[in-house]
């Protein structure tokens, strides 16, 4: 359960995010909410985005989000 809601917390901030600004602060409390639950899982991908933050908030420099599936025209 926690696993699913860390992994869903982190995916919707890439999904979703389209500024630095935003990305910065969305992933600095999912750090710190994985760091407060111990969850140790996520230790790995949590050091690596606290010492490569920089690179990967290049990932947001006018990033377009990505669409939600619209469920009314899926069959």
């Amino acid at each position: 359960m926690v696993y699913d809601v860390c992994l869903f917390q982190l995916r919707n901030i890439f999904n979703t995010t389209t500024s630095i600004e935003t990305a910065y602060t969305k992933l600095a409390h999912w750090y710190k909410n994985v760091e407060n639950k111990g969850f140790r899982t996520f230790n790995t991908i949590a050091n690596t985005i606290a010492l490569n933050y920089r690179s990967i908030l290049n990932y947001f420099i006018k990033k377009v989000p990505m669409p939600r599936p619209n469920r009314s025209t899926q069959k």
